[in-house]
């Protein structure tokens, strides 16, 4: 089986297994495979049964791909793939269809056998009127085209391979229809990219991701690069977002979470290479980048606690605690020291930023899943230390720079005025999240074996990233802050 007009040679290969029984217990049903095969079949192999225990093997492996997506000339163009049981209209066009460039306005067409339409953008079905069409990003990371209280289907006379189009331009004359348009005519929908509600989507933002990477096992054509001789990498983003994660407990500091997430495409992440950074207390990180002092002294936390109870630096406002010894960071001001003009009491010279040091176990931690370029390797990697040097401490070690992380910088004051980072702090949706970063990439199963006291499994993957993102906080739908 597959989608229509497949362009399986764009799309993402994954390994696909098939079954027909029940570890043998039962030679198959004709109806309910989902909860008499399906389900039990699950819970054996996530006890541990091997997974060819679980019915005949399958010789041949049928490739389930989806239709092309065309960029050209401004315009995104795709299809519908699929229609679910309340009619909604889901499309191949990825949700980085919707980003917002500039002044630019998005305009969203699709054609079906009843004429042209033009669904509203939004976030939920809520946002327009009993019987509207909405268009929105689904939970699979695709666009989607709805109809409040009723079947888009129905309404637009869409069936598998309807062009679905999404348009970027200046000034368009909007039609004071609601839904249907006459078919053939030259008006479009204009959906503005900064809706009342929405914004820019989700999605939209700057970055990059570089360096050199090992992965062995990568396809089946063999490994990325080797220990001794890394690959070149470049993830190519073009997707961000961000997950927060209040904390509801009663406190007077409220640990909440932050997940954030670069990728190389706004497909679901089964699908893509993606860079995670995962802010486990978004108050500490905030007190970090205030860089407040009350005295003199510091009102942030300096060192952290790693699996072993040994303290390591964390947040670094001296420019040579770690990494760079006060040299200049060129993602930041090319040609400028790192080590700013601002005295302050006991601390006599202060950086621009501050630098904080990511491990496995700390208040800001980083992951890299390959699974684009290297669909083989059931492996991740996570940002660590490098090796020690002969002093015994590490020669590198993993970090981030935030010039901008919400609401909490405020560089326009003395360290000595700025003020206390409340104890539940938060991102809020708008704000800037603005940092580069330095990565020492190591096999995540290394990490678990060697803080779990476990034999150490030979690495499968390591290497270096280094770059920077830029994006706002935006809300992709209800209780889901992206796709």
């Amino acid at each position: 089986m597959g989608f229509p007009r497949g362009a399986c040679d764009t799309w993402p290969r994954m390994p696909v297994v098939t079954f027909t029984t029940d570890f043998g217990m039962h030679d198959g049903y004709p109806t309910f495979h989902g909860r008499d095969i399906f389900a039990p079949t699950a819970g054996r192999l996530a006890a541990g049964a091997r997974a060819a225990d679980a019915g005949p093997a399958v010789s041949r492996m049928i490739d389930i791909c989806a239709p092309p997506v065309h960029r050209r000339d401004g315009v995104v163009e795709g299809e519908v793939i699929h229609i679910d049981g309340f009619g909604n209209l889901i499309t191949s066009l990825p949700a980085d269809a919707l980003i917002c460039t500039g002044n630019a306005k998005l305009v969203i067409e699709v054609d079906g056998t009843e004429g042209r339409f033009e669904p509203q953008l939004g976030r939920t079905f809520s946002a327009v009127d009993p019987g509207a069409l909405i268009a929105y990003t689904g939970s699979g990371g695709q666009l989607e085209i709805g109809r409040r209280d009723g079947s888009a289907a129905l309404r637009v006379g869409a069936k598998r391979g309807t062009p679905v189009r999404v348009r970027s331009k200046a000034i368009v004359t909007v039609s004071r229809h609601t839904g249907l348009l006459p078919a053939g005519a030259a008006i479009v929908a204009l959906v503005s990219a900064a809706v009342a509600m929405a914004g820019c989507t989700v999605g939209s933002g700057s970055g990059s991701a570089t360096g050199a990477l090992w992965v062995n096992g990568c396809t089946n054509n063999g490994d990325y690069g080797s220990p001794m001789a890394p690959a070149p990498f470049d993830l190519q983003p073009t997707f961000f977002a961000g997950e927060p994660i209040e904390d509801l407990s009663i406190g007077l500091t409220h640990q909440n979470l932050l997940l954030l997430r670069i990728q190389r495409t706004g497909l679901a992440i089964q699908y893509n290479d993606t860079l995670h950074f995962d802010i486990e207390n978004s108050y500490e990180v905030a007190r970090c980048v205030r860089g407040k002092t009350n005295g003199g002294q510091p009102l942030w936390n300096q060192t952290e606690v790693l699996y072993n109870q040994t303290s390591v630096d964390w947040c670094d406002w001296s420019a040579n605690a770690f990494s760079d010894g006060g040299a200049a960071d060129g993602g930041i001001n090319p040609g400028s020291p790192d080590a700013g003009a601002s005295l302050d009491g006991g601390m006599s010279v202060m950086a621009l930023y501050p630098r904080i040091h990511i491990t496995p176990d700390t208040d800001l931690r980083s992951s890299l899943a390959l699974l684009t370029t290297c669909p083989q390797a059931d492996v991740s990697a996570e940002a660590n230390d490098g090796p020690l040097d002969v002093s015994g401490r590490p020669a590198d070690v993993s970090w981030i720079e935030f010039m901008d992380f919400g609401a909490a910088e405020q560089s326009d004051l003395t360290p000595e005025m700025r003020s206390d980072v409340p104890g539940d702090f938060v991102i809020d949706f708008g704000g800037r999240l603005r940092a580069n970063f330095h990565l020492i990439l190591q096999d995540s199963r290394v990490i678990t074996a060697v803080e779990t006291n476990q034999p150490k499994p030979a690495p499968m993957l390591g290497g270096t990233l280094d770059g920077y993102f830029d994006f706002e906080l935006a809300r992709g739908r209800a209780a889901q802050a992206f796709p």
